[in-house]
């Protein structure tokens, strides 16, 4: 994969001339809040877009500008069900726009088409309601909540919720 287009936006994958761009989602209070990534270094950036390991980068269409960033992963607490688990991050500027929820439908729609997948899931801290009501629009249900689950980047332990959507639930929903 290397580019998709939504109406807004561009999904990319991380060119070199993003690291200062990322380096600062990364780096960034309000993200770093409900996230367990630690803070990392513009080295540590500039050596992972050189891995091509940022391949969901989230660009506004016009001027290319980078605002935001979709993984995916190994769902670790499914086995052998066909399923991955999506996380996101969006600089704070842009939330409230509706550029998360055009980007991950666009993301989910094309995990579903190029992976041999039945489920995504996702998860985000409890006190973390933007992104609980995000999901949720987006259809995805809420499975429970693990109590002290994640320690965030910060060290703070949170109680984790858990979300996913099926195949079958996407064309009723997304």
């Amino acid at each position: 994969m290397k580019h998709f287009e939504t109406e807004r936006l561009i999904i990319r994958t991380a060119e070199q001339a993003d690291a200062d761009a990322l380096h600062a989602l990364f780096c960034d209070a309000d993200v770093v809040k409900f996230n367990c990534m630690p803070k990392t270094t513009i080295e540590t950036v500039t050596e992972l877009i050189a891995k091509d390991a940022y391949r969901y980068c989230i660009a506004l269409k016009g001027d290319n500008a980078l605002i935001g960033i979709m993984f995916v992963e190994h769902d670790d607490l499914r086995y052998k069900a066909g399923s991955r688990c999506i996380s996101c991050q969006l600089m704070p500027a842009y939330r409230r726009k509706g550029y998360m929820k055009e980007a991950l439908r666009a993301f989910i729609n094309y995990l579903f088409d190029t992976e041999d997948i039945e489920l995504i899931s996702a998860r985000a801290f409890e006190p973390n309601l933007a992104s609980r009501a995000l999901l949720k629009s987006l259809g995805f249900t809420h499975e429970g909540t693990l109590r002290h689950a994640v320690r965030s980047g910060e060290g703070i332990v949170y109680n984790d919720c858990l979300y996913s959507i099926k195949r079958d639930e996407l064309a009723t929903t997304v």
